[in-house]
Order: C-alpha cells, then sequence, then structure tokens
C-alpha cells in the first residue's frame, strides 16, 4: 500500500485492500480514503459504502470531508461530498447533522427519521420548518404517531409563527429543488386538527 501511495496509484489497489481477516491498521485505509477524498469524490462515496466503517476512524474522515468542502467550488462535487458526510455521520450518530444534509440534498427527510427513529433526533424541534413543507401529509402523520416525543401543538406553533425568507435573501442551495416553500392554509389547518386529536 505504500509502495502505491508513493507513485500516486493507491486508489487502484482499493478494490484488493482486505477489510477483514486480517484488518489492517487504521492508518492504510484512511491513507486511501484521503486520497480518493483529494482526487475522486465519487470514489470515495463508493468506497466508504463498500467497506465497514469500523475499519478506520470516522471523526478523522468526517473532519477531512468538511475541511475540503470549505474549498472545493465545484456543485457536483460538494454534492457528493455531503452524500459521503451524511452517511458518516449517521455511522457516527450525529443524526441531527445528518438530517441538515439531508434537506440540502432534498432527500426525502420524513422517511430517514423513520428509518432512524425519532426519538434518536435531539433538537427534532429546531429542524420541524425543515421537515414539514416538503410533504406535509408525511410529516403530520410522522408527529401524530410520535406525540410521545414531541407535541403536535408545538409544531403547529413552529409554523404558525414561520415567515417565508424575502426572495432575494435566499442561501445557495446544494441542488436547486432544495429550497422550502411556505405551508399553504390548508395545510397549517391539517396540522392544527392533528394537534387537536393529540390532545
Amino acid at each position: 500500500i505504500v509502495k502505491f501511495e508513493n507513485v500516486r496509484k493507491v486508489r487502484t489497489i482499493a478494490s484488493r485492500v482486505p477489510t477483514s481477516d486480517p484488518i489492517l491498521d487504521t492508518m492504510f485505509y484512511e491513507m486511501i480514503l484521503n486520497d480518493f477524498l483529494q482526487h475522486d469524490p465519487d470514489g470515495l462515496l463508493t468506497t466508504l459504502n463498500s467497506w465497514p466503517s469500523s475499519i478506520y476512524r470516522l471523526v478523522t474522515i468526517i473532519t477531512g470531508i468538511k475541511d475540503r468542502l470549505k474549498t472545493t467550488q465545484s456543485r457536483q462535487e460538494q454534492y457528493t461530498l455531503c452524500k459521503a458526510l451524511t452517511k458518516l455521520y449517521v455511522e457516527n450518530k450525529q443524526f441531527d447533522e445528518a438530517l441538515d444534509l439531508c434537506a440540502r440534498l432534498d432527500m426525502d427527510v420524513v422517511d430517514f427519521i423513520q428509518t432512524h427513529g425519532l426519538q434518536n433526533f435531539k433538537h427534532i424541534g429546531d429542524q420541524i420548518l425543515t421537515i414539514v413543507p416538503p410533504n406535509p401529509e408525511k410529516a403530520i402523520d410522522l408527529f401524530v404517531a410520535n406525540t410521545h416525543l414531541i407535541r403536535v401543538d408545538f409544531v403547529v406553533q413552529k409554523l404558525l409563527s414561520y415567515m417565508p425568507p424575502a426572495s432575494n435573501s435566499a442561501v445557495p442551495p446544494i441542488t436547486p429543488q432544495s429550497a422550502t416553500p411556505g405551508l399553504s392554509q390548508l395545510q397549517l389547518a391539517q396540522m392544527n386538527s392533528a394537534a387537536e386529536m393529540a390532545r
């Protein structure tokens, strides 16, 4: 591995490196992942999806990706790195950070929450305006099914206090589809109705 690294070809052997029986020192896996990070973000994501997260230090790779995101100008590279970072956040039990990235990546955040369990999100109240607008009906079902974890009337109050941002002050999204629309009066009424049922 070191010889391949010395001639800058370490990525070419990534699929041949053993990840079990035997497991190598973490520095070798991190060496390969770092090379992907610097030169081939798509390869990084593919490798992270195929390798068990136990063979490298999650915090090390998370820090590396966050540093890379500060310098890259490519939208496609940012998108790919955010997908990789989302995966690592989940592996590291950082569900709130992963949820924030899911929204920016235009992923189905309600499905993501249901997959990992609402109880694992410590700051879900701060994410309500991210969760509800893309699919109010699914969000209503989610919150009504979990009133033991978050009160629906609290969700309603959050939504009622929401003022859509001015069109000229929007932060550039990771994808063109990730802007969050405001809720209609009908959708707010549905949430109010759900709150009444949950009481």
